[in-house]
């Protein structure tokens, strides 16, 4: 099934892991859980991470995101 458009704007973004943090992508691939690519996984990690620090009030949610 497709997935649905983001409804939000989006930018891409380059990071650069280890090849130990590659393999630890590549068995969440093989799992299927969290997405079925690396952009995916690390996208959706990132996110939970950010989220996980709103929470604890080490960052703040402050509307739109400035450019």
């Amino acid at each position: 099934m497709p997935r649905t458009a983001n409804q939000h704007e989006t930018m891409r973004i380059t990071i650069n892991v280890s090849a130990q943090l590659a393999h630890y992508l590549d068995q969440l691939i093989e799992l299927g859980l969290y997405g079925k690519t690396h952009a995916e996984i690390a996208s959706l990690l990132v996110n939970r991470g950010i989220e996980a620090l709103v929470e604890k009030g080490h960052i703040f949610h402050s509307g739109k995101p400035q450019k």
